[in-house]
């Protein structure tokens, strides 16, 4: 999720990848921001979707919250980290969390 839409993994390769991790025995939390609940409870039908009957792991959604030290706790705690060129990735660099992430180039304009 991504005010940008470069910046976010979208729905279908979100959902391809909590589905992979899950499918590995680990379990795939989705952090939406506030107002993207519902897209990311789509992601994640999408994702338990992909998973064979045998699949392991788990995939869910954890809810938004205002303090951001909740998060930094989620990632904390995490296996793995993947995700697009957000917020995210600069905390969970910021806790030591292993990170996967979708950075796009950034071009910035000078002017004179």
């Amino acid at each position: 999720w991504a005010t940008d839409p470069r910046r976010a993994l979208g729905p279908a390769l979100a959902a391809e990848v909590a589905a992979g991790l899950a499918a590995r025995g680990l379990a795939a939390v989705l952090t939406p921001p506030p107002g993207a609940e519902g897209e990311a409870e789509a992601v994640a039908r999408a994702a338990r979707e992909r998973l064979t009957a045998g699949g392991a792991g788990a995939v869910a959604v954890a809810p938004p919250s205002a303090d951001l030290r909740d998060l930094a706790a989620l990632l904390r705690g995490a296996a793995i980290v993947v995700t697009g060129d957000t917020a995210n990735v600069h905390l969970a660099g910021a806790v030591g969390a292993p990170l996967v992430a979708d950075v796009v180039e950034h071009r910035h304009e000078h002017r004179q």
